[in-house]
């Protein structure tokens, strides 16, 4: 079994483009991620389940500002429209995302 770490990104006026589940992920306590002045676009007509921009979970703490994000939708049988119970395609999720995180101007 490895060790989990924690990650540090710093990300700025970067374009990430046609990516098939999630454009940026990042997960677990420690881990930080700063993203500003990017455009984050999801590829066209993916075949996996609910997409996602960008993700902060459980206990990632994180800055995005001016971030503009597109195309993240969930094409396949699976999705449905209640968001609470069923898989969506999300622009920016921030599960448990750590104190301090701020999500602004996107």
């Amino acid at each position: 079994m490895g060790v989990e770490q924690a990650g540090h990104a710093s990300i700025t006026k970067t374009d990430i483009t046609d990516y098939q589940q999630d454009g940026i992920f990042a997960f677990g306590e420690g881990t930080t991620l700063s993203i500003r002045n990017s455009n984050i676009v999801a590829a066209k007509n993916s075949e996996l389940t609910g997409q996602g921009g960008i993700g902060l979970i459980l206990g990632a703490k994180g800055t995005i500002d001016h971030i503009k994000i597109s195309g993240n939708i969930c094409n396949t049988s699976d999705c449905e429209p209640d968001f609470f119970t069923q898989i969506q395609g999300a622009g920016i999720s921030a599960f448990d995302a750590a104190a301090g995180t701020t999500i602004s101007n996107n």
